[in-house]
């Protein structure tokens, strides 16, 4: 847990998941990201271990995710005061547990944000095809493959594991990040018409040359530093 406000104020709590094709990856291995965001928001950050997809597919990680959120509602803070963050991988746990949230009727966190989320499993849009030569962080060799282990025998259109598939009536205030040269573009743009679809207040930020999830693997570049400034924006205007 990353910790950065000098308030007497109860603090904006931003529940953090990970990226890594849902098969690596753990809190240990993205703390520069937590601790930006703590440092970004002034907020605590609660960066969630849950189970991967080598240990057990679908849908491990999104109980633990919602244990996690559970844990954190039982604990007393306000869910005016709960964020829910991820990238990539992490960004998709993150609509995933949204979608179950929703279809429960449960209570809400205040907003959402997602870098570069993995959002069609089924690997179908022209993009990963289209801007493979481009994109130096994925490819859809191992992302396929990753696919596959985290499904398991779920139907890979299942809106939990291919959040591009759910229903978002009444979900909180979303941003997306994401870049113009990763092979996971199509998904997230045809994302942003979903949520439009049901009303959702969305804002989807593209740049047109960083790498997928950039914030979390380019540390000190000014596109990272603007890009902590928007989810700073965007926390405080739905937090306060």
């Amino acid at each position: 847990m990353l910790k950065e406000n000098t308030s007497g104020e109860q603090n904006v709590c931003i529940l953090y998941f990970h990226g890594g094709a849902y098969t690596v990856g753990s809190p240990r291995a993205n703390e520069n990201v937590a601790r930006r965001l703590a440092m970004s928001c002034a907020a605590t950050v609660i960066s969630v271990k849950y189970t991967t997809a080598i240990n057990a597919p679908y849908p491990a990680a999104v109980d633990d995710v919602e244990a996690a959120y559970e844990a954190l509602c039982a604990s007393g803070v306000a869910a005016n005061k709960i964020v829910l963050a991820g990238t990539s991988a992490g960004g998709g746990l993150v609509l995933a547990l949204l979608h179950r949230l929703l279809g429960q009727q449960r209570t809400m966190p205040v907003c959402v944000v997602t870098l570069s989320p993995w959002l069609d499993l089924s690997m179908s849009y022209p993009s990963l095809d289209a801007l493979s030569a481009q994109d130096v962080i994925l490819s859809r060799a191992w992302t396929t493959r990753a696919a596959k282990m985290y499904a398991g025998q779920t139907a890979i259109n299942t809106p939990e594991i291919s959040p591009v598939h759910g229903r978002f009536e009444s979900a909180p205030p979303t941003l997306v990040l994401y870049s113009k040269v990763e092979i996971f573009r199509d998904e997230i743009e045809s994302f942003s018409n979903v949520l439009e679809r049901f009303g959702v207040e969305a804002e989807f930020y593209a740049h047109n040359f960083a790498p997928h999830a950039w914030p979390m693997v380019v540390d000190d570049a000014p596109e990272t530093e603007a890009a902590f400034s928007l989810i700073a924006q965007f926390v405080s205007k739905h937090t306060t």
